[in-house]
């Protein structure tokens, strides 16, 4: 893991069992905390700034790099027994703020997103901010979740994603 940028404020634990082949990190600001916990393979790159958080729990497993983008003190949160293919992003925010022209007020906040345990992410999937996917779902390649999924056990595709069977489970 090669980890960038100043680490003055920021908390990044990762368990020792995990693998992070080619995992680059990158802090701006302080206050990020990264949380990597144990039986992990994660790849890819994590950008922290100011305030972000993510917290990877155990036996996630990625077959391709991962991109989470968290600015403005958004985080992701992801579940443990997780298995994701090549090229997932997640954006919890939109890193520039867009405002009410009449009022002023922003009208783009971060937003944080979850992924439950037990989940199979396909490849090219966009997460955004206030996404979330609840345990056991199984999310279709190249889908964009943009809303909160509550339902576990279900597959979800499309873009945007919705549910398009229930009551299933699934096999590494």
């Amino acid at each position: 893991m090669k980890v960038m940028g100043d680490q003055a404020g920021s908390v990044i634990q990762v368990a020792q069992s995990s693998d992070h082949p080619n995992l680059n990190v990158t802090l701006v600001g302080t206050g990020n905390t990264l949380v990597i916990e144990e039986g992990c393979v994660v790849f890819g790159a994590i950008h922290l700034a100011n305030g972000a958080s993510v917290h990877i729990g155990k036996q996630v497993k990625c077959s391709g790099a991962l991109a989470l983008m968290c600015h403005e003190g958004s985080s992701v949160e992801i579940g443990s027994n997780c298995l994701f293919s090549q090229n997932v992003q997640f954006r919890p925010s939109d890193a520039h703020s867009v405002f009410d022209l009449q009022t002023n007020k922003r009208i783009n906040p971060p937003k944080p997103i979850k992924v439950g345990s037990g989940v199979w992410i396909g490849q090219e999937v966009l997460f955004l901010k206030g996404a979330e996917v609840a345990d056991g779902c199984v999310v279709g390649a190249r889908s964009m979740i943009n809303k909160v999924f509550k339902e576990g056990s279900c597959i979800i595709a499309g873009s945007p994603a919705k549910i398009i069977r229930r009551q299933i489970k699934w096999a590494p």
